[in-house]
């Protein structure tokens, strides 16, 4: 089986650069959305995709061997977070969602940590099948929320686990799915789900059997919506003709190649209070960009050879990153 796969990025209403990042090939499609609000979140998502687009899924690969490989590709790159935060500690709350589909052997590997989502829609229904890593999802998890109510939660996008050099568990979890050809399958970054309702979503991808088209509406979506993130959305239909294979390719950060940028890495906005210093977004404060802007020059830093000194995270996580 191959993904049928049609993807887009874009920069969305209020942001300055797109920190989603993407990577598509005809048996992997990933979004890794670098945390708004603090220095390095496009170089953050950017390093996820470099790392896990090496991922080798071969015909005799097993959800086990996935698994492992996985975790040992994201040992390396959070070692290359490390590095760079020990060359400029500007960049000691860099992180980045990760969710991605992978086909193994006629099943679905999912990965997820963060917020971004993966879904699936089948039967002309929208099932998802990631479930956020959020302050908001540990209260319904726990009676203590409605799901009406968590939409308007001044809490809704308050992290409780984020891939980065943290002294918690970083890397996704892991699931296994059955692969069905036919079925389609959604993975956004929250620019999207966060302004557009489920059934709006599983309408549009009712309305528009073509994952081109899909993508162009969705996106159109979120916009009107008034979205103040990037929006990253990937569609794709699992299909058996080998000639659904994708040429492989890369969105938002990780699609900048260009390497002579690698030491402009801005510093993060003043702070009120310590040691809350990065605390939530910045898009009021942000300018609105020109629609379609997709792919933005990636604020990037090589990594040295040399001794990285952790930084002092043990604060409860996501009264960090609220």
């Amino acid at each position: 089986m191959y993904f049928k796969t049609s993807a887009t990025s874009d920069i969305g209403l209020s942001r300055k650069t797109n920190q989603d990042s993407a990577y598509i090939s005809d048996n992997f499609i990933l979004v890794a959305d670098g945390m708004g609000g603090y220095a390095g979140g496009d170089l953050a998502s950017k390093i996820v995709v470099d790392y896990l687009s090496k991922l080798d899924l071969a015909s005799d690969a097993d959800s086990k061997i996935v698994k492992n490989q996985v975790g040992d590709i994201l040992d390396e790159a959070k070692m290359t977070f490390g590095k760079l935060i020990g060359q400029n500690p500007n960049l000691n709350m860099m992180g980045s969602t990760i969710t991605f589909l992978a086909i193994v052997n006629n099943e679905l590997v999912l990965g997820h940590v963060g917020d971004s989502r993966a879904y699936k829609f089948s039967g002309k229904k929208l099932e998802q099948l990631s479930k956020d890593h959020t302050v908001v999802q540990q209260l319904i998890d726990a009676g203590k929320l409605t799901s009406k109510k968590a939409k308007k939660s001044e809490s809704r996008h308050k992290l409780t686990r984020v891939f980065g050099f943290f002294d918690i568990e970083t890397n996704p979890d892991i699931e296994l799915f059955e692969a069905k050809a036919g079925d389609r399958y959604l993975i956004c970054s929250d620019g999207l789900n966060a302004f557009v309702p489920d059934k709006v979503i599983e309408k549009t991808l009712i309305n528009y059997q073509n994952n081109d088209e899909a993508c162009e509406k969705l996106v159109d979506l979120a916009m009107r919506n008034g979205s103040t993130d990037n929006i990253t959305v990937v569609v794709a239909t699992l299909a058996d003709d080998e000639n659904a294979k994708n040429v492989s390719f890369k969105l938002g950060s990780a699609a900048s190649e260009n390497e002579e940028n690698l030491t402009k890495i801005e510093t993060p906005p003043a702070a009120s209070n310590q040691p809350e210093q990065m605390k939530t977004e910045q898009s009021q404060s942000e300018q609105a960009q020109p629609k379609h802007a997709q792919t933005e020059q990636t604020q990037t830093q090589q990594a040295q050879t040399q001794q990285v000194q952790t930084p002092n995270l043990k604060k409860e996580f996501w009264s960090i990153f609220g």
